[in-house]
């Protein structure tokens, strides 16, 4: 028989086996939904040196195909 120590860490154990599982299926989830999406080249690179925020430039991209 088992004291209630050991019944209360064996306790402990399945929920974060649990909760490891849970965010395990979340980010396969995620990864499987960011595979599908198109990739993006990135056409020209403006580097100035300054944020694009502050100059205005800005880059371009083009869906590949």
């Amino acid at each position: 028989m088992r004291s209630a120590r050991e019944a209360a860490q064996l306790g402990a154990f399945g929920m974060q086996s649990l909760a490891c599982g849970v965010l395990g299926e979340y980010l396969l989830g995620v990864f499987r939904q960011v595979q599908g999406r198109p990739p993006y080249l990135v056409m020209e690179r403006i580097d100035s040196g300054h944020s694009p925020a502050l100059t205005g430039s800005s880059t371009h991209v083009e869906e590949r195909s």
